[in-house]
């Protein structure tokens, strides 16, 4: 294992149908998972340094959870990702100038 993106955090999550999430998330990082059996699914990614996982739980989604982002360095870089993003029909709410 490459350790030059340690430390790397771990988040882990509750979706209701997971063959839906990984298929955005297959189309949003450009991969397939590293791991996959029934009712779980886990990525990892070198850029940013995170292991990202699913549990597919309907009972345990919270309707009110919040958001998931990603900061970029520069607003041509936002642009840029942003039209990648909608090109891909993975926008599903545009949010521009918060912090």
């Amino acid at each position: 294992m490459d350790t030059k993106n340690f430390p790397r955090m771990h988040v882990s999550y509750y979706v209701s149908d997971l063959q839906k999430t990984v298929a955005f998330y297959n189309t949003l990082f450009d991969k397939e998972p590293e791991k996959v059996m029934p009712g779980y699914t886990k990525y990892i990614l070198e850029q940013p340094a995170l292991i990202i996982s699913f549990i597919e739980n309907p009972d345990k989604v919270q309707p009110h959870f919040g958001h998931l982002g990603f900061e970029v360095e520069t607003q041509a870089e936002l642009f840029e990702k942003l039209e990648w993003a909608k090109n891909l029909n993975l926008v599903a709410k545009e949010e521009i100038e918060t912090s």
